[in-house]
């Protein structure tokens, strides 16, 4: 979930354009290929896993609007936990 959450806490206090969120993305992608490097266990392959989920619905957090920010975050997050059968 740290990506989602990263994203959520990003989106929550930039603008779009702002330099916060442009860099977001390459943070986003430099946690993803450290989960790939440690997937060597049971652990590290679900990490993987829930990461990949979560930030195949960083676009949709991006474009939602700041006032329905939590909501979305909830219903994001709800969805990968439920492709994880957690």
């Amino acid at each position: 979930m740290a990506i989602l959450n990263r994203s959520y806490i990003v989106f929550k206090h930039s603008l779009p354009g702002s330099a916060g969120r442009r860099r977001l993305k390459r943070f986003l992608l430099y946690k993803l290929a450290r989960y790939v490097l440690q997937a060597n266990s049971g652990y590290g392959r679900r990490r993987l896993i829930g990461a990949w989920c979560a930030l195949s619905r960083v676009p949709r957090l991006a474009e939602t609007p700041i006032k329905e920010l939590p909501k979305r975050y909830v219903q994001l997050r709800q969805d990968c936990l439920r492709r994880l059968h957690i």
